[in-house]
C-alpha cells in the first residue's frame, strides 16, 4: 500500500516535471520582453543583456532616452516614451509588440519606480498616491492585461525590481518602503495564482545601486558626501552595486535557466541584509588578524 502511494507520487511528480518542459516548449515564436523603466540604471542594463541573447525588447519610460545597445546584439529594441503606470499605455504597447515582433511578450520586467523622502508624519497624501501609483498600481494594471496574453502563448516570466526596503525599513522612506513591501506581496500573489499557467513571477531586491535614481536620493541628503560614504560602508562587499550586477540576476530570472523558481525575492545587495549591522573598523581589524595568522601558519 505504501509502495503504491509512493509510485503515485512519483508518477505525479514526473507528470508535473513534464508539464514544466511542455510549458517551455509551448512558448513558440520569438522571445519578446517589455521592460518598464528602460532608459537608465537597471532597466537599461537589462535591455543590453536581453538583446545580447537575442530577445526583442520593447522599453517604456517617461524619458525619451534610448539605452545604448551592445555591438553584435541580435535582438531588436523599440522605445516608447510613456507612463508605464497607465493601463491605456500597456494596451497600446501590447498591440505594438504583436505588430513589431509578431508575438505577445513572454517576459515582463518592472524597473520603473518613484521615491519621495519623508516619514509617515511629513509625507502628504499626494506623495503616497504618486509612489503607490507607479510602484504598485502600475504593475498590477500591467499584469491584468499581460497575464492572459502570456498564458495564451504558453507561459512566461515576470520580474519585479524591488528593493532591500521591501523587507526592512529605512529612515525617512515610509511610503517608498511600504510600496515595496506591497510590491513583494503582489509578486508572490501573481506567482501562486498563475503558476499552473506556466507563468513564473519573481523579484530582485537590490541594495544601493549607482543609478541616476539613487544619486538623486543622495543629492537630497543634507550632506551628500557623508550620506554616500555611510551607504557604501554599510555594504559588507565594500562597494555600492552597479546596474549590471542587478541586471544579471534579472536576466537569469527572466530566462529558462531559472525554471524552478517562482514567488522568490532574491537579495542582490552586496551582503547588506545578511547581518543586523556591519562595522567597517571591526571588519578591517579581523581581516588584518586573519592575514597575520595565515602568515604565521605559512612561516611554520
Amino acid at each position: 500500500m505504501v509502495h503504491g502511494k509512493l509510485n503515485q507520487r512519483l508518477r505525479g511528480s514526473l507528470t508535473l516535471r513534464m508539464g514544466d518542459e511542455m510549458n517551455v516548449a509551448a512558448q513558440s515564436g520569438p522571445d519578446v520582453a517589455i521592460i518598464a523603466g528602460s532608459s537608465s540604471g537597471v532597466g537599461a542594463a537589462t535591455v543590453a543583456r536581453m538583446v545580447s541573447r537575442g530577445v526583442n525588447v520593447l522599453g517604456i519610460d517617461r524619458s525619451d532616452v534610448v539605452p545604448t545597445l551592445p555591438l553584435g546584439a541580435t535582438g531588436k529594441y523599440t522605445h516608447v516614451t510613456a507612463d508605464a503606470g497607465s493601463e491605456k499605455v500597456w494596451l497600446e504597447v501590447l498591440d505594438k509588440c504583436r505588430s513589431l515582433y509578431g508575438a505577445d511578450p513572454n517576459s515582463i520586467v518592472f524597473c520603473a519606480a518613484v521615491l519621495v523622502i519623508g516619514s509617515v508624519v511629513t509625507l502628504d497624501e499626494k506623495a503616497w498616491h504618486d509612489i503607490f501609483e507607479t510602484n504598485v498600481f502600475g504593475p498590477a494594471r500591467a499584469l491584468r492585461n499581460v497575464i492572459p496574453r502570456m498564458a495564451a502563448r504558453g507561459g512566461g516570466t515576470v520580474v519585479f525590481v524591488n528593493s532591500s526596503v521591501g523587507h526592512m525599513a529605512e529612515q525617512n522612506l515610509a511610503a517608498y518602503a511600504s510600496s515595496k513591501g506591497a510590491g513583494l506581496m503582489l509578486m508572490k500573489s501573481a506567482a501562486v495564482d498563475h503558476a499552473r499557467q506556466g507563468i513564473r513571477v519573481n523579484a530582485v531586491c537590490p541594495g544601493s545601486i549607482m543609478t541616476p535614481f539613487f544619486l538623486r536620493h543622495v543629492d537630497a541628503a543634507p550632506d551628500p558626501k557623508e550620506f554616500l560614504e555611510t551607504k557604501t560602508s554599510r555594504h559588507p562587499a565594500g562597494r555600492l552595486l552597479e546596474p549590471d550586477d542587478v541586471a544579471a540576476v534579472v536576466d537569469f530570472l527572466a530566462s529558462p535557466a531559472s525554471l524552478g523558481m517562482t514567488g522568490v525575492a532574491v537579495p542582490v545587495d552586496g551582503g547588506l541584509t545578511a547581518a543586523y549591522d556591519f562595522y567597517v573598523d571591526q571588519a578591517l581589524e579581523e581581516a588584518e588578524e586573519s592575514q597575520r595568522r595565515f602568515s604565521i601558519t605559512e612561516n611554520k
